[in-house]
């Protein structure tokens, strides 16, 4: 999709959610130089300053070993769930939660449709497939953004899909089987982590956010994030931006050593980086991912010689032995 249809569907989505910002606008989409589209500054932009907040498009429970019970609406864990007295087959906290249109309006009356077969109870599996079924639910022009990102076929997992199939009775139709796969790729690919905190409890969540997906990786952003009570979120300037700048953020922990960082980038994001901290076997100097020389009497630092190579060996920086990778790999 070209830079200015992608502006056009995201402004939909900024005016639809009362996000719609006062002109000049601090940011554009255009081509860009890291990958396809990306986000670039109008205008120059001080440290600190807010550039945007962005809801989600879909936000919803991961699917994900370490499963959490929580009420399908609100997402508490901490505290007694009951099965939906509608027939759904989706945890509820509250009859509040039960009665609201982004539940019965969505996902409940869906499944209802198709007729769980968890009977009296909730389930898990349907818990955890609830993303995608919400998907279902968002209107044409949403659907139009939806398509927009970026969504590799090739390493669609389809797992949500599978545990859906296997708790219905009705099988839902070709044309929402589609969607739904189209949905789990897009968020394979895009989707942020969200964690709702409530005192000491907290709950895992992932949402697709439009704007921030139209953001490129740097393992150097200029730009930090964060989300707030609501869900929402929020982009500042991690420093001064200049205009015409890239905008971009980190996808990974940016205290993870660059072979950490390239893997998860690697398995989750589906691309090798090989930005300037990456290139840098020093980390511009950090010592991350560095050990300790083996001798007895060096008290050097062991670098990959080429940080972007999984085979490349490793030099100590003071008394230049040189370490196999299966060496290194025997000491971590």
């Amino acid at each position: 999709m070209e830079p200015r249809e992608t502006m056009e569907l995201l402004e939909s989505h900024l005016r639809e959610n009362n996000l719609a910002q006062d002109e000049p606008r601090s940011w554009t989409i255009e081509r860009s130089p890291l990958e396809g589209r990306g986000m670039f500054a109008t205008r120059d932009i001080r440290a600190g300053e807010l550039i945007f907040t962005d809801v989600p498009l879909l936000i919803g429970p991961r699917c994900y070993s370490k499963y959490l019970p929580m009420c399908v609406v609100c997402y508490k864990n901490n505290c007694p769930l009951f099965p939906c007295d509608h027939g759904c087959g989706l945890p509820i906290c509250s009859t509040e939660c039960e009665n609201s249109t982004s539940h019965s309006q969505t996902e409940c009356r869906l499944l209802r449709e198709w007729m769980p077969t968890c009977g009296s109870t909730w389930s898990k599996d349907l818990l955890l497939a609830v993303v995608p079924i919400r998907g279902l639910t968002l209107s044409k022009e949403q659907r139009k953004l939806l398509y927009a990102f970026e969504c590799h076929s090739n390493l669609t997992r389809n797992h949500e899909i599978d545990l859906l199939k296997r708790n219905v009775n009705n099988l839902p139709s070709e044309e929402q089987m589609k969607l739904m796969r189209r949905i789990c790729g897009v968020f394979n690919t895009n989707s942020f982590e969200v964690v709702v905190a409530r005192n000491e409890d907290s709950t895992s969540l992932r949402g697709l956010y439009p704007m921030g997906s139209l953001q490129n990786h740097c393992c150097v952003p200029n730009t930090k994030h964060h989300f707030d009570d609501q869900q929402r979120l929020q982009v500042s300037a991690a420093l001064p931006i200049t205009a015409g700048e890239e905008l971009t953020m980190s996808y990974t922990d940016l205290l993870w050593d660059t072979s950490s960082r390239r893997q998860f980038l690697r398995a989750t994001k589906h691309f090798s980086c090989e930005c300037s901290r990456c290139s840098d076997p020093s980390e511009f100097g950090s010592q991350l991912g560095a050990l300790l020389c083996a001798k007895d009497d060096c008290s050097g630092h062991l670098l990959p010689r080429n940080p972007l190579s999984l085979e490349s060996p490793w030099i100590c920086d003071r008394c230049q032995i040189s370490v196999n990778r299966r060496q290194v790999i025997s000491r971590n």
